[in-house]
């Protein structure tokens, strides 16, 4: 009776120490993430402030600038912790994970100077219906591979957005009206 109240012991304990099993979260719908990143930087290395106030664009550039330029073997995970991270438009790159802790926010800004301007899409949308270029996805990739968007039910808040009336009152446009 000893001994196997010792193996269960000594089992549970591996199973908590073990590194590889305590990456093994499962995720909101029961999956088991299938790849660890070897590397983890946090945004608030590169001097993100997560209080909803403080603008976080160039923080979120300058952790996805060092994941592309580092190639680190295995990629990065880029971890939010928690609070409220306000912030423009930005690129993922290939190779990471984008990690939002428990009550990690991602939140974009609606200051319209923060939401440059870009080609036109040919099918349509600004620049086909209404002249001028669109405003830039708030979080974006281009031939990106191996990309993660996980976390602890964190959330981004694209707060509607810019597509469709962002800067409609600097344009002098109305939405849905015909011109």
């Amino acid at each position: 009776m000893v001994t196997l109240r010792f193996i269960t012991a000594s089992v549970l304990l591996f199973l908590l120490l073990n590194p590889a099993v305590a990456l093994a979260e499962t995720t909101c719908s029961d999956a088991v993430p299938m790849r660890t990143r070897r590397e983890m930087i946090s945004i608030v290395e590169f001097g993100g402030v997560g209080d909803g106030i403080t603008l976080n664009t160039w923080a979120f550039r300058k952790a996805i600038y060092r994941i592309q330029h580092g190639r680190r073997r295995g990629g990065t995970l880029l971890y939010v912790p928690p609070g409220v991270w306000l912030t423009g438009c930005f690129n993922l790159t290939s190779h990471m994970t984008l990690y939002l802790a428990r009550d990690a926010v991602i939140k974009a800004t609606e200051d319209t100077l923060n939401w440059p301007l870009v080609d036109p899409l040919p099918s349509y949308g600004r620049g086909r219906e209404r002249p001028g270029g669109r405003y830039a996805s708030f979080i974006q990739g281009y031939e990106l591979h191996d990309v993660i968007i996980t976390g602890e039910n964190g959330t981004i808040d694209g707060q509607g957005g810019c597509g469709g009336t962002c800067g409609a009152k600097e344009l002098s446009l109305s939405q849905g009206q015909p011109s």
